[in-house]
């Protein structure tokens, strides 16, 4: 047994000895990196055309701000804890529980994960073709980037509508010299990134946008610029939150915006399923969420715009 034990063990040195002899630097051929993921025409179209559903998903999501800021603005009501509602529509109003231990933390944490998801994908594209890489075609190239564009500008004009300070990130960005930057100023590169989507448009054959992009449409080249042109007057508008901010606001551009923007019904066709509006599902969900006074006082003044003190319902009201 002793003779046995001996030869094992020599047996295991010299394994272990040539090993030793080895570099232990492997490459790991299953962990993908940016050149062997985006190798085709068609992954880089892919990546560029995922980004709207990952970025609307988000806006629409239930675990997003939403159903949260609904009841903060009083313009709807509702009396769940669920996804923060309860907590940031009380009165006296609260600062937001900003540690990670909140319970509902997810609510600016997730809107903010996928928005910049969404927004590296059209990164990633768009340092592609600075390479000099062309997808099939200069024109389905051109129309990448403008699409690109677009969806940065989208991202950044809501991420200013959301969130106090954000980052701004384009392909361009050195991400070792990120800072957080205040919001007029985040929405402000939204929109300037809209500006830039318009442009290429402007400046590229016509197209169409390939199916999946916007579920529901093939917007033109022409519709998506008015589409651009619309979210940039809707960022612009919504981006004030205070009276200097209003008065800071350049209202004839927001119209010129307006007047180039679409004169048809935006509303992506929702599959729940790879694209969803659980806003409006949970929203309309039985027991949950409903108008606020405030909006029922501006279309019936005697009703109260606030929840009276004494409960006197308004069908008690007199007139």
């Amino acid at each position: 047994m002793k003779t046995n034990l001996v030869k094992y063990l020599l047996v295991f040195g010299l394994v272990i000895a040539s090993i030793g002899c080895e570099s232990l630097d492997v490459k790991n051929l299953n962990e993908p990196d940016t050149d062997r993921v985006l190798a085709t025409p068609g992954d880089l179209i892919g990546l560029a055309g995922g980004a709207m559903r990952v970025w609307s998903n988000a806006i629409q999501e239930y675990s997003g701000p939403a159903l949260a800021m609904c009841t903060m603005a009083d313009e709807n009501t509702c009396s769940w804890g669920n996804v923060g509602m309860r907590d940031l529509s009380s009165e006296p109003r609260a600062g937001f529980n900003n540690n990670i231990t909140y319970a509902y933390s997810y609510v600016n944490r997730d809107f903010w994960n996928d928005s910049y998801t969404a927004n590296s994908s059209v990164n990633d594209v768009l340092m592609k073709i600075e390479e000099g890489t062309i997808i099939n075609t200069q024109a389905e190239t051109d129309m990448i980037a403008a699409w690109c564009y677009f969806m940065q500008g989208v991202v950044h004009g809501y991420l200013g509508l959301v969130f106090d300070k954000a980052n701004i990130i384009d392909e361009t960005t050195d991400l070792s010299t990120l800072e957080f930057i205040p919001y007029p100023e985040v929405a402000a590169a939204g929109v300037g990134y809209l500006d830039k989507a318009i442009a290429k448009i402007n400046s590229s054959a016509p197209f169409t946008l390939p199916d999946g992009f916007i579920r529901g449409y093939n917007l033109t080249s022409e519709e998506l610029k008015q589409l651009a042109n619309s979210f940039a007057a809707r960022i612009l508008a919504y981006s004030s939150r205070n009276k200097d901010d209003n008065e800071a606001v350049d209202w004839g551009r927001v119209l010129t915006y307006a007047n180039a923007g679409i004169d048809w019904d935006y509303s992506p066709n929702m599959d729940d399923n790879t694209w969803w509006d659980n806003y409006k599902g949970y929203g309309v969900y039985p027991g949950w969420v409903r108008v606020d006074h405030r909006i029922l006082n501006l279309m019936q003044h005697n009703y109260p715009s606030r929840w009276p003190d004494d409960n006197v319902s308004w069908n008690t009201i007199d007139g």
